[in-house]
């Protein structure tokens, strides 16, 4: 359901004739494209619901319970033959659009059985405005911290500030059904002024971890860029008039600017003068569009410091004659490697430019006025897709004016295109349009990032690899209008609510009815390899390298589908439909399935037999190669056997020998009359031997004289010292023999007198 075209040729950067490309807003109508629903981190889901004009707050969000909806009935399912893009990581610094999110069973429930969104409201909160809404709502969105709603219209633009929440269950006022929620209109003097001017654009200004999100980005048909403050809505805090003007001629050319989207910032230090210390200020690169093609990139700086931004007229190659289509309404930015830009016409093609920076970063800083350097970047168109935007390919040819079927009112078809990335896969993101919804998926990118990762290794094989990219792969997964005679039901909204494996598309039709769908992805993800393969090495088939690419892939290619049919969804209409043309929609659809999904099986099968049949004479084969190597193997160890005794029989003999030679030679060296140079050696050797040995007799001779006069000595000195030692009493025995004495030599000197008493007596 596509076609495809590499770009090339010249490009005529003054081409006249394209219009603004559908970038002003359509009043209310199911064949209008809106976007009104939208989630937040906090897992709540908001929907702008236009008969009560008020926002529905469906709290029905949990993180992980997608698995469990796959059985469910009812569910539409499509079977994308995308492949994905790569898995280089998302570069830092990526906006909240670019965000995983997860939809519980009950909420996905609803939108299965189709439940409208005025049903939905009495199980939902009703968050209404404190001012009435006197602008129409083409788009509701949420700001990064999840505390303010944006509802922009075509000719106004309103602010909501969400409650705060409390209780268990994490409500808005503990579960409050109406909710009054305080509502600011951002500078409504300015267009009441101005009753020509038209919102083109608005959105959230990223702050990287800001806790309030309150600038506010707003692209008016004047060429004007104008931030504002929420807090703060009577008059924008940064005024950026854009080139061009707003003039009837510029508009009528197509230099009216028509959309916008933010890139991922930059920082650039920023010396100040007299001091060495430098800061980083951060600037946040924002892409406008004009209607005619041209890019002009406008580094916005941070909302800290706010100051006159630089604006760069960015060039685009090749160039081209048609100066690459007109009519352009919408852009993305992808933040992948390397950055992406997506340009959307009204007419259903798409531009994939390949951001180039400067290939050097000296011109990145301040000048000597304080003013910020930034290096200008270039826009490479790699790829331009033409979208079928419906599946009545006639009716898309003859559809400059149509009439919806059930209302009577005149529109044309595809006057905006709107784009949202998807998180789960670098590189693709979907587009939705007044016919349907269709799926991109950049399959270029994996080599495209390969190769500017290996671009300073000169490495050859990753620039051949680019050379022979795929395309990319578009899907038309649904068409809203497949019958001219069918009621339009424009898609209201599209929210892309991401699995591990699968992306869930969970939706507003033109009757306001809630759909979702699986989107699911033919791509192979990379398996873990498990621990006890780590250390196993497989040797690979030598039938694998029969063929450049796996027969798996060549499988896959083979069945991969370039068309595909989508899930048509129609309104509700009282008109009885064309049978002709449903007949020739069935035979279109019938056509599709035929060529697209038979046929290429049938190829797949021819190759599968083609490939069995191949294996099994190859089996074969190799039976018979193996029945004759088993026979050579016999043989072959017969001769071994024998080899082994008559090895083992020359080994003995040789060790004989040996033997013998040696015997042999010491018999003739030892019946020689001379002395032989080693006998001659060996005899000095001795001789010298016999002199030290003498030397050692008569040294040994002194030693041991020494030693037992030594000897002697000791036994001597040893005697000496024990013959002249004195007994040693200690004080308490000194004593007691002192005492002792002292009382003999009293007893003695009394006997003594006794004796010469008696002596004198007797002499007497």
């Amino acid at each position: 359901m596509m076609m495809m075209n590499r770009v090339g040729g010249p490009r005529d950067a003054s081409a006249s004739g394209a219009s603004q490309g559908g970038g002003g807003l359509s009043p209310r109508g199911s064949h209008v494209t809106r976007s009104l629903i939208d989630i937040g981190d906090d897992d709540v889901i908001y929907i702008w619901s236009q008969t009560e004009d008020c926002i529905l707050a469906v709290s029905g969000v949990e993180r992980g319970d997608v698995d469990q909806m796959r059985g469910g009935d009812g569910g539409l399912e499509t079977d994308a033959s995308s492949t994905q893009a790569g898995g280089f990581p998302a570069a830092s610094g990526q906006s909240p659009k670019g965000k995983r999110r997860h939809v519980s069973d009950l909420f996905l429930n609803q939108c299965i059985n189709n439940l409208s969104v005025d049903e939905l409201g009495a199980s939902a909160q009703m968050l209404r405005c404190s001012r009435p809404m006197v602008h129409d709502v083409y788009e509701l969105v949420l700001n990064e911290t999840g505390q303010y709603i944006a509802l922009v219209g075509h000719d106004g633009l309103s602010v909501v500030q969400l409650p705060p929440k409390s209780g268990s269950r994490g409500l808005f006022e503990n579960g409050k059904h109406t909710i009054s929620c305080r509502t600011r209109c951002v500078d409504e003097m300015l267009l009441h002024r101005h009753q020509e001017l038209r919102i083109q654009q608005a959105s959230w200004f990223p702050v990287p971890g800001s806790t309030t999100a309150l600038h506010i980005l707003l692209l008016t048909s004047d060429n004007v860029l104008r931030l504002y403050n929420v807090l703060e809505t009577d008059s924008p805090l940064l005024t950026i008039p854009l080139p061009g003007g707003s003039t009837q001629i510029t508009a009528a050319l197509g230099e009216t600017a028509v959309a916008f989207d933010f890139g991922l910032p930059v920082e650039i230090a920023n010396h100040r003068k007299g001091s060495q210390d430098s800061t980083n200020d951060i600037f946040f690169p924002v892409y406008v569009v004009r209607g005619q093609g041209d890019v002009i990139q406008v580094m916005m700086p941070s909302t800290n410091r706010l100051r006159k931004p630089k604006l760069f007229q960015l060039s685009m190659f090749p160039p081209a004659d048609d100066n690459y289509g007109c009519d352009f309404c919408s852009m993305v930015y992808l933040p992948t490697t390397p950055a992406v830009l997506v340009l959307a016409s009204s007419l259903g093609t798409l531009q994939h430019c390949v951001i180039l920076d400067s290939e050097t970063d000296s011109d990145i800083g301040y000048d000597d006025e304080g003013e910020a350097r930034t290096a200008e970047s270039t826009l490479f168109v790699y790829e331009t897709v033409d979208l079928e935007l419906t599946l009545a390919n006639d009716f898309i040819e003859s559809a400059s004016n149509l009439t919806d079927s059930s209302t009577g009112d005149s529109y044309t078809i595809s006057k905006s295109m709107m784009l949202k990335i998807d998180a789960l896969r670098d590189g693709h993101y979907y587009v939705w349009h007044s016919s349907g919804v269709h799926s991109i998926e950049l399959t270029w990118l994996t080599k495209m990032s390969t190769f500017c990762v290996e671009q300073s290794r000169n490495n050859t094989e990753s620039l051949f690899q680019l050379s022979h990219d795929e395309p990319s792969v578009v899907e038309h997964i649904l068409d809203t209008k497949p019958i001219p005679d069918s009621p339009s039901s424009a898609v209201q909204g599209l929210l892309p609510v991401n699995d591990i494996s699968s992306s869930c598309l969970v939706g507003l039709s033109g009757d306001m009815q809630l759909f979702s769908f699986y989107h699911k992805s033919k791509i192979n993800l990379p398996r873990l390899p498990l621990l006890s393969s780590e250390d196993v090495e497989v040797a690979a088939s030598p039938l694998r390298k029969l063929h450049e690419n796996d027969f798996q892939e060549r499988i896959r290619n083979i069945l991969k589908r370039n068309m595909s049919n989508p899930v048509l969804m129609c309104g509700k209409s009282q008109t009885v439909v064309n049978h002709q043309q449903c007949f020739e929609l069935l035979s279109h659809v019938t056509q599709v399935f035929r060529e697209e999904y038979i046929q290429k099986q049938d190829m797949a099968r021819e190759e599968i037999e083609k490939r069995a049949a191949l294996l099994r004479k190859q089996k074969c084969q190799q039976q018979s190669e193996l029945a004759d190597f088993n026979q050579s193997k016999q043989v072959v160890t017969e001769k071994a056997c024998e080899l082994a005794e008559k090895y083992d029989a020359l080994h003995e003999n040789q060790v004989d020998q040996l033997h013998r030679i040696d015997v042999l030679v010491n018999t003739i060296e030892t019946s020689l009359p001379y002395l032989s140079n080693s006998e001659k050696t060996t005899r000095i050797e001795l001789e010298d031997m016999s002199e030290k040995l003498k030397h050692l007799q008569v040294s040994f001779k002194k030693v041991k004289t020494n030693y037992e006069y030594y000897s002697m000595q000791n036994c001597l000195q040893k005697a000496r010292q024990r013959s002249s030692a004195l007994p040693v009493l200690s004080p308490v025995k000194e004593t007691n023999m002192r005492k002792l004495l002292n009382d003999q030599s009293n007893r003695i000197q009394q006997l003594v007198t006794q004796v010469n008493t008696l002596m004198s007596a007797a002499e007497d």
